[in-house]
């Protein structure tokens, strides 16, 4: 018999807690675009994106940080806020996920 709370008989789970995306349209209607719009957006996303900034690795050498432009970074911020922020995430995945609970996560 499966114990109620225990992440091996009961692995824990990503939810959403919203109806699931499984069409253009529907993502379209999300994002507050048609889906045109977001089809031609999608075919020239690679002419969408400036440099922003060059940071330095631990190794010395530089990662090159890239910015959206216009549209793209508008749906970029869209899917975080209508969908990404709407996600339930499950604790053992912690890379670049906001923990309301907490957080930051403390280095000591």
């Amino acid at each position: 018999m499966p114990h109620s709370n225990c992440s091996v008989c009961q692995p824990p789970t990503t939810s959403f807690s919203s109806h699931p995306i499984g069409t253009l349209d529907t993502l379209a209607s999300r994002l507050k675009h048609s889906v045109p719009e977001l089809e031609d957006i999608a075919a020239t996303a690679d002419q969408r994106y400036r440099i922003g900034k060059r940071a330095r690795k631990k190794d010395g050498t530089f990662r090159i940080c890239y910015d959206a432009l216009g549209e793209l970074k508008s749906i970029h911020g869209r899917i975080q806020c209508m969908i990404l922020n709407k996600v339930t995430y499950p604790i053992y995945l912690q890379g670049s996920i906001k923990d309301p609970n907490f957080p930051t996560w403390s280095k000591t």
